[in-house]
């Protein structure tokens, strides 16, 4: 089985850097305590600190899917951190189970 890689690029709300800093230390701890499936799960911010990468590698299509499930609740906190619609990119790269190829 080979790894499936997920990355999220997403803009900053303006004024909300220094909170949306502190939530990803937050959402890092919340991932490590209970996704230990996990291969590597990381955020970046670009040169500018106006956009942040999230990229989570997982051994396979259900640790994929468990991450998404798990995680939901955590992930919609950082919803009014970023800038909106239409600034966001998200990517997988990897063979998907087909239940999340849908």
């Amino acid at each position: 089985m080979h790894p499936i890689v997920y990355i999220d690029t997403s803009s900053i709300r303006d004024g909300k850097l220094e909170e949306l800093k502190v939530a990803m230390k937050g959402l890092a701890a919340f991932v490590e305590a209970n996704m230990p499936q996990l291969t590597s799960y990381g955020f970046f911010l670009d040169e500018t600190q106006t956009q942040m990468t999230v990229v989570a590698v997982h051994p396979n299509s259900e640790s994929l899917e468990f991450h998404m499930d798990v995680g939901s609740g955590e992930f919609r906190k950082f919803v009014h951190l970023r800038a909106g619609p239409g600034n966001s990119d998200s990517r997988i790269g990897g063979s998907l189970a087909p239940a999340m190829a849908a």
